[in-house]
């Protein structure tokens, strides 16, 4: 019920009922405010229709907020998640691209969700609730989706800030990851666009110009186009903004 503590592991297996929950800072169930339409809503939804529009249907699935079943989900402490009784513990990605059309595994009666095995690509738009969540930092009894998503064999890891504050991920800039051998690395296709001085996480913030995925193959993002519509041409730079 809400106003009680609820594990992590437990709140990550509850059957949806169309209602947003979270958990605050002592494990208790609560409501979630509506997103923020500016920065979150608004900009996701046109991120879904610029991949749809390049990806064909018959190859590819790109879904908002899905829940994505994981083999194995970290907590911010380094502790792996048990088992829920309430069944399998998910996530859900702002937006996730599969290759083809993912599983469902459920319980009847239970929860259900995607499997992981068709999942190529994350993407996660960051605020300032969650944002470091996304990032893996901290020390708080909330998912390390950084390493979550590497250890669960996810391909791609992109990570967009349109507007937050006050996260190590500045305004305006994104990290565009793929898998290395022992952690996430840039991806090929951002070695020369422009990128902030600061590192974050022992990687550049790309600033500008157009990412190609390597997992997903014809997948680009122009930055400075998407900046532009998703903010709605404010702050700009351009003489008719």
């Amino acid at each position: 019920r809400l106003g009680e503590p609820i594990p992590l592991a437990d709140f990550l297996a509850l059957v949806s009922d169309g209602v947003r929950y979270g958990r605050d800072e002592h494990g208790r169930l609560r409501l979630m405010a509506p997103d923020d339409a500016r920065y979150h809503r608004l900009p996701l939804g046109l991120l879904d229709t610029l991949f749809k529009e390049q990806l064909p249907r018959a190859t590819w699935t790109v879904i908002q907020e899905p829940g994505v079943a994981l083999p194995v989900v970290w907590d911010l402490r380094g502790r792996e998640l048990p088992e829920s009784r309430l069944g399998p513990k998910q996530l859900e990605p702002d937006l996730a691209v599969f290759e083809g059309r993912p599983r469902v595994r459920g319980q009847p009666g239970g929860t259900s969700a995607c499997t992981h095995e068709a999942l190529r690509l994350v993407v996660e738009l960051l605020s300032p609730g969650t944002g470091r969540h996304d990032l893996g930092l901290g020390q708080a009894d909330q998912v390390d989706r950084w390493r979550t998503y590497f250890e669960s064999g996810v391909s791609e890891y992109w990570l967009l800030n349109l507007g937050a504050e006050g996260l190590p991920l500045p305004p305006r800039s994104g990290l565009f990851l793929g898998r290395g051998q022992s952690g996430w690395q840039a991806l090929p296709s951002v070695g020369d666009l422009p990128q902030a001085e600061s590192p974050v996480r022992d990687q550049r913030p790309v600033l500008g110009g157009v990412v190609a995925s390597a997992a997903v193959p014809g997948l680009r993002l122009d930055l400075d186009a998407y900046w532009a519509e998703a903010l709605g041409h404010q702050g700009c730079g351009h003489e008719d903004c």
